[in-house]
């Protein structure tokens, strides 16, 4: 379901880095992510682990079975679409 990005990197279980850069400037630190399942999803900002999808450190959804990565920044649920991890009001899913 998610591919694995070799440009990044999972440092101390819970923080996603560029691989190649100053860990102090671009880190962003997941609170409660599960690193064991943790994916980095393309290049557009989203990622996941078993339990929840994640836009740039925030949450987006907890329903990773069903989201989708799209093209430009969308992404979807069964019931959701989103553009840049946030909700388009009255979108098709």
């Amino acid at each position: 379901m998610f591919r694995s990005y070799p440009n990044f990197r999972i440092r101390d279980y819970s923080t996603l880095e560029p691989r190649g850069t100053n860990p102090i400037r671009r880190s962003t630190p997941l609170k409660g992510a599960l690193p064991e399942s943790f994916q980095v999803l393309g290049v557009a900002g989203y990622a996941a682990d078993s339990a929840q999808v994640y836009y740039r450190g925030e949450v987006v959804t907890r329903d990773v079975a069903a989201f989708q990565l799209l093209e430009r920044g969308y992404a979807r649920t069964a019931t959701h679409v989103y553009y840049d991890g946030k909700p388009v009001p009255g979108a098709d899913a």
